[in-house]
């Protein structure tokens, strides 16, 4: 009923199958691994261009609190939460030096 050549071209399929599914494990776990170190910059304030600031300064200098970052994660920034400027803005206590010489 079955010829030997479908019983010989049954072993090289099983083996690039074996093989796929090795690579295929091997790719889940780079990713994996990648994929931490990509949330965490998901939630680093510096990442998205803020300070590690209370919510009250952060009002006071013009900017805008935004949440779920490390400034409200970490122990050492107790009480602090990530403030953001718009593009181009300074903070109102922040003067910019002049570079131009008379």
């Amino acid at each position: 009923m079955f010829s030997r050549k479908k019983a010989d071209m049954a072993i090289p399929i099983l083996i690039a199958a074996v093989l796929g599914f090795v690579v295929l494990i091997v790719l889940a776990g780079i990713f994996t691994g990648k994929a931490k170190s990509f949330n965490s910059n998901l939630e680093s304030c510096q990442a998205k261009l803020g300070t590690c600031t209370t919510s009250a300064e952060c009002s006071r200098k013009g900017g805008s609190v935004i949440s779920g970052t490390n400034c409200e994660n970490s122990n050492q920034q107790a009480g602090k939460a990530c403030c953001i400027f718009p593009l181009g803005a300074q903070p109102a206590s922040t003067t910019t030096p002049s570079t131009a010489k008379p």
